[in-house]
């Protein structure tokens, strides 16, 4: 192949200096990509924003797809494979990022309803990157684990496994975190319904950070209403057309930023940047992906409220606010919908709170804390030590 000519989605961080290494590159705008405007191009880098499939690439000359997130639901593998294009994916750049999420809005909530996170027991629905770290997380810091996850109960891969129902009916948490599919006897879609829900014990916490579409949200609304449900949800039906009166009647609403990390995303730049250089045979061009996600900053976070502090819920959901305030971002998504710019939502919001980092980015000052407190700073993922983070390089 010639110097390929390679189209990047714009907010895909670094992309034009990393991807001008293999070739000539152009950026877009993930949301108004038309298919004229890649049909000359040999390279497509995407993120969710953006389908991919026959509508958009036939008659291209893309030969070789790529996406800078963890979920695939967007691409038309099927088509991709029947034509030649060679795909490739970012999974696994942003579990850390998610499970930052999760942790940080068990804590939230709790703050809120006043209620011992430590007594509760948390239901985790889907097992594998993103749900095994935060079933790993909960039990080193002492919260009881319940597990529910078909496929890898059946390839005989960690568990122990609860069925479904028995698991929701245990939990006064659920969080979940399985992929998005429609078809066949682990079909997710619709899998947050009426029966779900009506096993679900009042007032329970359920969490959802995998796809909307995974959820009714008629009958989530109902068990909002009439069970108390508290709902947090960062992802959604017909995104970025939401719907408003689901975002009122949440507990904590937030625009598919979960994995949104400047780890994360400089992790995906990463890893489909070395997959491209594979496929074009220029290994010698790869990074290593966790030192390229390790970009420096100017000035380390300082988190307050820890040293010599009891590991009490509100203490540590105020300290979990100071690296991912959810509360912020609520209060700024339910502002954008109510002003009638939902979709301002998922770009303005996304982009005013991009420089978050992740807990195992950052040394948390820890002098004088208890053992407590060591015990859930570590099994959160935070280093302990000084109040300098990890430097990396770009």
């Amino acid at each position: 192949m010639t110097t390929p000519r390679i189209l990047v989605d714009r907010s895909i961080p670094n992309a034009e200096d990393l991807f001008s290494r293999l070739g000539e590159v152009t950026l877009f705008s993930g949301r108004d990509v038309r298919p004229a405007d890649i049909r000359t191009a040999d390279v497509l880098i995407v993120r969710s924003v953006t389908p991919v499939g026959k509508a958009m690439l036939d008659g291209s000359a893309i030969r070789f797809v790529a996406t800078a997130t963890a979920g695939i639901d967007h691409v038309d593998l099927a088509y991709l494979s029947q034509n030649g294009i060679h795909f490739a994916d970012a999974a696994g750049c942003n579990a850390a990022a998610v499970a930052d999420y999760v942790l940080t809005a068990m804590f939230e909530i709790a703050a809120r309803r006043d209620f011992d996170l430590f007594s509760k027991t948390v239901g985790v629905v889907g097992c594998g990157r993103i749900g095994g770290i935060v079933a790993d997380r909960c039990q080193r810091f002492g919260v009881a684990v319940l597990r529910n996850d078909p496929p890898l109960e059946r390839a005989g891969r960690g568990g122990p496994y609860l069925s479904l129902e028995k698991l929701v009916e245990s939990s006064d948490i659920l969080t979940f975190h399985v992929p998005l599919t429609i078809h066949g006897i682990d079909a997710t879609g619709g899998l947050i319904d009426d029966r779900l829900l009506s096993r679900m014990r009042p007032r329970a916490v359920l969490i959802n950070t995998s796809r909307g579409e995974i959820a009714v949200e008629s009958a989530l609304a109902h068990a909002i209403a009439d069970r108390g449900i508290a709902a947090v949800l960062d992802v959604w039906c017909n995104e970025p057309d939401i719907e408003p009166a689901l975002v009122r009647s949440a507990a904590i609403a937030t625009p598919h930023l979960a994995g949104y990390s400047v780890e994360s995303k400089r992790r995906a730049t990463a890893i489909v940047f070395n997959a491209l250089a594979a496929w074009l045979g220029a290994d010698s061009k790869k990074v290593d992906v966790e030192s390229f996600s390790r970009a420096p900053i100017a000035e380390a976070p300082t988190l307050s409220g820890v040293g010599g502090a009891s590991a009490s819920v509100i203490a540590m959901a105020g300290l979990l606010s100071e690296v991912l305030p959810l509360g912020e971002i609520d209060d700024a998504t339910r502002a954008s919908v109510e002003s009638g710019e939902i979709g301002g939502a998922f770009d303005g919001v996304r982009a005013k709170y991009a420089g978050r980092h992740e807990f195992n980015a950052i040394s948390v000052q820890a002098k004088g804390a208890g053992a407590a407190d060591l015990t859930l700073l570590a099994g959160l993922g935070f280093s302990i030590g000084g109040t300098e983070r990890r430097r990396g390089s770009r």
